[in-house]
C-alpha cells in the first residue's frame, strides 16, 4: 500500500516499512553528510541516516558502526562509517526504528510531535501512558495505543504529559523479546 511521505501508520511513516529495506527513493544523494551513529537508551547503539520525506530519522539493523559496536564500543566518527552505511542500505539493511522530531509526520487522526495527551486519549481511548527510561534525552514517558504497537509517544514527563506538554518525540519499532528496542 502506498502511503503519503509524512503520513506515520502502524507499519512506519510514508513508503518507510519497519523491518523492510530502506526504499532507494528516499536515500537522499548526501545520504553520507546525513549519517548517524551513537548510542540511546542504556548504551543500545544505532546507525542510519536523517532524511527530509519523511521528515525523520531512520535507524538500520545493520551497516559498520552496529558490526564495530557489537565487538567493541567504536567511535561514530570512525573514519569510512558513513560511506560503508550507504552501501548497506542500498544492499537491503532493513530499517530497525524511526525517530521523527518534526511536526509534519502525522497519523491518519492527525496526531504528531506536538500533540498533547488529551487529544491522544481522544483519538485513543485504550492509550496507555507509562513512564520509561529516556531514550534520546527528555523523554522519560511514553503514550502506546495497544492497536499501533509500534507508535510511541515520547513525552518529556508523565507529570508535564497530564499537565498539557506536548509530545517531544515519536519512535516507531516493533516490540523485540518483550522489550521496547526504543528503550535498550
Amino acid at each position: 500500500m502506498e502511503h503519503p511521505p509524512d503520513l506515520i501508520h502502524r507499519g512506519g511513516v510514508g513508503g518507510i516499512t519497519l523491518g523492510g529495506p530502506l526504499p532507494e527513493s528516499v536515500i537522499p544523494p548526501d545520504a553520507e553528510d546525513r549519517y548517524v551513529a551513537g548510542y540511546h537508551a542504556d548504551f543500545q547503539p544505532h546507525e542510519g541516516f536523517r532524511l527530509d520525506a519523511p521528515a525523520a530519522t531512520v535507524f538500520l539493523d545493520r551497516g559498520p558502526f552496529l558490526r564495530l559496536a557489537a565487538k567493541r564500543t567504536p567511535e561514530p566518527s570512525s573514519p569510512g562509517l558513513a560511506r560503508r552505511a550507504v552501501k548497506a542500505a542500498r544492499r537491503g539493511a532493513a530499517v530497525r526504528m524511526v525517530s521523527i522530531e518534526s511536526s509534519r509526520p502525522r497519523t491518519a487522526a492527525g496526531l504528531g510531535v506536538g500533540s498533547d495527551l488529551a487529544s491522544l486519549a481522544a483519538a485513543y481511548p485504550d492509550l496507555q501512558l507509562s513512564p520509561v527510561p529516556p531514550t534520546f534525552g527528555d523523554d522519560e514517558c511514553v503514550a502506546v495505543n495497544p492497536s499501533e504497537p509500534e507508535i510511541h509517544h515520547y513525552f518529556r514527563t508523565c507529570m508535564s504529559a497530564e499537565a498539557g506538554e506536548s509530545v517531544v518525540r515519536i519512535l516507531l519499532f516493533q516490540e523485540e523479546d518483550g522489550r521496547r528496542s526504543g528503550d535498550g
